[in-house]
């Protein structure tokens, strides 16, 4: 009888543990979709002129585009190419 009693409450337990499994996944697939979006549009958007910040901090204005490089001009007499994929935030 306590054999059964564990086996089944080990059951309910390993059943919770998989539903919430199941749940923080599809929200974590649906933040990352949301990220993902939100991404392709901010490189889309891009245009000379716009300050930038990359993933390490680092601020700059965008000199030149092309597909799959940018331009920053870092200070004055600093400019750096980078990857249009290396800027996280358009500020």
């Amino acid at each position: 009888m306590n054999a059964e009693i564990i086996l089944n409450s080990s059951l309910v337990f390993v059943c919770f543990i998989i539903a919430f499994g199941v749940i923080y996944m599809i929200s974590s697939v649906n933040q990352l979709a949301k990220k993902k979006k939100h991404l392709a549009k901010m490189h889309t958007d891009m245009k000379v002129g716009v300050e930038v910040m990359f993933g390490n901090g680092l601020i700059g204005t965008i000199v030149s585009l092309d597909e799959e490089f940018a331009h920053i001009k870092i200070d004055k007499n600093c400019t750096a190419k980078v990857s249009r994929y290396a800027i996280t935030a358009v500020l």
